[in-house]
């Protein structure tokens, strides 16, 4: 993921916007792009067209990583996405080829192939604590969101207050990932459990059925966002 992006000019402090549902591809990108020092910018996929617009064109993010099923909304942004020169795409990249706009086919790629064309190497950046790592979003004053930077040293203080203080999470417990990871409350969660080696369970969609699945998990006992082995 680092090498990848690197080919595409991202470097310590450039912004790469993620689009999608909860998934480990966001993990990817998210820990790929903290090799060189990208920073994440996780776009709300609940907006409408022109707030994700909004919020991609103000993180000037050169890369977008999308999944197929948003790929129709990148076509209603009528800016067209100046700023971003690829556009990744989780599943078919030529999915709804004839929409052009911000999703003209020229700009696409698929992941896998994009990841399979570099080698797993660590690029060797450091990152300083007062470095922005990751961009959430929040409402902003004139009903667009706005991007919150969160350094290094917000991040550490809160895995070290809620993973080890609050919660105590060990490696014996498994998190439930239930938030959208867009939001500080699902991303910040997950790594949380991840911070202490447990087993963080992301659910890409929310449902009554998937729930009662996922609480039976190893045999552990469940609550709606957050359980650990006694």
């Amino acid at each position: 993921m680092a090498q990848a992006l690197g080919t595409e000019g991202i470097g310590a402090g450039d912004r790469v916007a993620f689009l999608d549902r909860n998934g480990l591809e966001y993990f990817e990108v998210l820990f790929g792009g903290a090799l060189c020092g990208a920073v994440n910018v996780a776009v709300n996929w609940r907006l409408a067209p022109a707030e994700m617009g909004a919020v991609i064109d103000d993180s000037k993010a050169a890369v977008l990583v999308v999944h197929a099923e948003f790929v129709p909304c990148l076509a209603s942004m009528a800016s067209g996405l100046p700023w971003v020169t690829r556009v990744v795409v989780l599943g078919d990249p030529k999915a709804d080829a004839d929409l052009g706009g911000g999703s003209d086919l020229a700009r696409r790629v698929g992941y896998e192939d994009w990841l399979a064309d570099h080698a797993a190497l660590d690029p060797g950046h450091e990152g300083a604590p007062d470095d922005v790592s990751m961009q959430p979003l929040h409402l902003g004053h004139d009903g667009l969101p706005k991007g919150v930077m969160l350094a290094n040293r917000n991040v550490q203080v809160m895995l070290e207050l809620a993973a080890g203080e609050a919660f105590e999470i060990s490696e014996q417990t498994v998190s439930l990932v239930a938030m959208p990871l867009f939001h500080i409350g699902g991303s910040g969660w997950a790594l949380s459990g991840m911070s202490r080696g447990g087993t963080s369970v992301i659910l890409r969609d929310m449902g009554s059925r998937r729930a009662s699945r996922v609480g039976g998990h190893r045999g552990d006992h469940a609550t709606p966002f957050w359980y650990r082995r006694s």
